[in-house]
């Protein structure tokens, strides 16, 4: 690798690789980083910066659709339709039988209408759900 020639340092006077260079003034790197060079100050103030959005705007416009969907489907399916034991029989969620990826997440014939309990079950159980014809792969 180069090494850069060592020659004076504008900042500290002393002999030194220089590191940065501002107009005709060169400065080694302790110097660039801990001098005010030009009413640069290595403290900056902070910045307003606008905080990250959470979600797309594409994504918000999904969502915004998926609940008009859901709000639909779980009105036209009130009854749980999986009644593993410890059923409360009012549908409160929606189980996707073949995920949420892609177009399958507002493809309403994919939808299960199911309570609490029996949605945690069939997410926690997920080769007896398939069995039972709660979920299935996305391949199929």
């Amino acid at each position: 690798m180069l090494q850069a020639k060592p020659k004076k340092c504008d900042g500290c006077e002393t002999i030194q690789p220089i590191w940065k260079k501002e107009g005709k003034q060169k400065f080694c790197k302790q110097c660039w980083s801990s001098h005010d060079i030009k009413g640069k100050s290595s403290t900056k103030k902070p910045t307003a910066k606008k905080p990250m959005r959470l979600q797309s705007s594409k994504i918000v416009k999904l969502n915004a659709a998926y609940s008009v969907l859901r709000e639909q489907f779980l009105k036209n399916h009130p009854y749980c339709k999986a009644k593993v034991p410890g059923c409360s029989i009012i549908a409160t969620d929606i189980h996707h039988k073949k995920g949420r990826v892609g177009k399958l997440f507002l493809d309403d014939s994919e939808f299960l209408a199911v309570c609490r309990m029996c949605h945690t079950w069939i997410e926690n159980n997920p080769a007896e759900a398939k069995l039972l014809d709660f979920s299935k792969s996305r391949e199929s």
